[in-house]
């Protein structure tokens, strides 16, 4: 029926939010890192720096992606989503690529969980940057990037890793960069900042059809960016200052639990389940009710629980290790 239609739309819709129009977004956060990471990046000068700063960087990415990474490989063949195909439990080289942050070399380690392949090529960006940090060179890598992602576009090169994936990482972390050491020129501009949230919409839209988007989606969240690091004061109530942090807390954590959660939920057997619990167009609902309160729970429970628990583990290896 037409209702059963209208309501399998919505839970598509949910499976299909992190492989298709929203892969924009990415752009937005790696122009946010560098913008963040600035004043750690510049200050380094010898190796001896660049290895404390890769290392900092390793324990904060490291704890979550793990857990995710484990949880991944060992879900059964029938739980997959019908866009997304995952490694065997018995690949364990793939495995061991994705622990070692590896996706951008490696296909079969980017199957492992989709996701992380950002991370990888986040972690490699700040490698890069942080040998390489003078003005003049991130204008050269800036350059360098634009030119050999439009050659990758153009040759259909796979998104997730290789060529495409470094070049469009590079490119947009090393804006964030020069943004943050420029952004004391600027002044805060509101309408800048309506016009480039308004932007969004038709930009999502397009950003599903073509690679290119890419070139539009950056100069975009750039504006989106400085504008939001230039509003002083936010006349926030208590629970919408709550909620913020809460978002904030969790916001890494929603992203790497958001393919795990997505391939539970929609599983043969739990949707089996649904199906003969409740069996009408409210099902699909459901399941999208479910897969979203699921996110957010198991982010909180391991940002909460997990994650600064094995940082701290990992520190204290690494620092014995080092010393």
């Amino acid at each position: 029926s037409s209702r059963r239609r209208h309501t399998r739309y919505w839970r598509d819709w949910s499976s299909d939010v992190c492989s298709s129009d929203l892969w924009l977004a990415v752009d937005l956060f790696f122009i946010l890192s560098g913008f963040v990471l600035f004043p750690q990046i510049i200050k380094i000068d010898k190796n001896n720096e660049l290895m404390a700063f890769v290392t900092k960087r390793l324990i904060r990415l490291m704890p979550l992606p793990i857990l995710t990474i484990f949880f991944m490989s060992f879900r059964q063949r029938n739980s997959q989503l019908q866009m997304i195909k995952y490694v065997e439990p018995s690949n364990v080289l793939a495995i061991v690529c994705a622990l070692l942050f590896l996706q951008l070399f490696s296909a079969q380690a980017v199957s492992v969980n989709l996701t992380l392949w950002s991370l990888s090529t986040e972690f490699w960006a700040n490698f890069l940057s942080g040998k390489y940090h003078s003005k003049n060179n991130i204008k050269l890598i800036i350059l360098s990037s634009t030119i050999i992602l439009s050659l990758s576009i153009f040759a259909g090169l796979p998104k997730e890793y290789g060529l495409f994936a470094i070049s469009r990482t590079c490119l947009s972390f090393n804006i964030g960069l020069l943004l943050r050491n420029y952004s004391n020129m600027f002044k805060y501009n509101r309408n800048y900042l309506i016009l480039s949230i308004f932007l969004l919409f038709p930009l999502f839209n397009f950003g599903g059809h073509s690679n290119f988007a890419i070139f539009l989606a950056i100069p975009i969240f750039s504006v989106l960016v400085l504008e939001i690091s230039k509003i002083q004061q936010y006349n926030l109530s208590k629970k919408k200052k709550n909620f913020c942090k809460f978002l904030g807390r969790n916001s890494f954590g929603i992203y790497v639990w958001q393919v795990p959660i997505n391939s539970l939920v929609q599983s043969q057997h739990i949707e089996h389940f649904f199906h003969v619990l409740i069996p009408n167009s409210l099902t699909d609902i459901l399941v999208v009710i479910i897969k979203f309160s699921a996110l957010l729970t198991i982010s909180e429970l391991t940002t909460r629980f997990y994650e600064g628990a094995v940082q701290k583990l990992i520190r204290n290896f690494f620092y014995k290790f080092l010393n």
